[in-house]
Formats: C-alpha cells, structure tokens, sequence
C-alpha cells in the first residue's frame, strides 16, 4: 500500500461556485476526495483559478486514474463537468516498513506530489 499524491489547477471561465473532486481508481464507480470552495479561486476578469492536491492510498500495482470536477448548475443551466485524461500510477512500495528518511526527505505519509496537467472546466 501506498500514497500518491495528484496535484494541479483547475481553471474555469464560469461562475466560481463550488467544485467536488472524484476519482476513479481503475475504472471504478467514482469517490468524492475533495472539494474546491468558491473562496478558493482567484479570479480575473471571466477567468477563475484554483489550485487542488489530492492524496491517494492505492495498494502494490499499476493503476489508471482519472480525476474529475463537477460543478453544480445554476438559474437553470446545466451542471459542468471535466475530467482529466487518465493518469498511470506506479506502486511499489515494500512490505517491511522503510527505515527512517535523511534529514529533510519526505518520510512515509509524505508523498510527492504528482504534477497534473492544467484542466478546465468550461
């Protein structure tokens, strides 16, 4: 078992209402993991931004990701929806604990985080 650690921006140039982040491990049914408050996006003129970071403990294997954003409509339009493309993680981590890390490595629990591609919900 192990922790990855997916992070990046997500970009709008609607209202900056609320986002929940889901993932799908493997094709599966989608988890909320997260959520992009209105207070969290800047903002310039039509376009929005905010950052997100998401943790996931995945067991040993190879597994395909897919992160997803949906806000909710308003005043009658539809809710949006993105997702991002699917993303390979890699986890191979041993079944003994690791000995303590070097001064100033990130130790177990401290996964580095996996940059991902800007996505933009329209």
């Amino acid at each position: 078992m192990g922790t990855i650690a997916l992070s990046g921006t997500l970009t709008s140039t609607a209202a900056a209402d609320t986002a929940v982040i889901t993932v799908s491990i493997d094709v599966a049914a989608e988890t909320q993991v997260g959520v992009i408050t209105p207070q969290d996006f800047s903002k310039g003129g039509r376009d929005k931004s905010a950052p997100y970071s998401v943790n996931l403990n995945l067991p040993n294997g190879v597994h395909t990701v897919t992160l997803c954003f949906t806000q909710n409509g308003a005043q009658g339009r539809h809710p949006k929806r993105v997702c991002s493309a699917p993303i390979t993680e890699t986890v191979n981590c041993p079944s003994t604990p690791p000995s303590p890390p070097g001064p100033g490595a990130p130790g177990p629990g401290s996964p580095m985080p996996q940059p991902v591609p800007e996505i933009t919900l329209g």
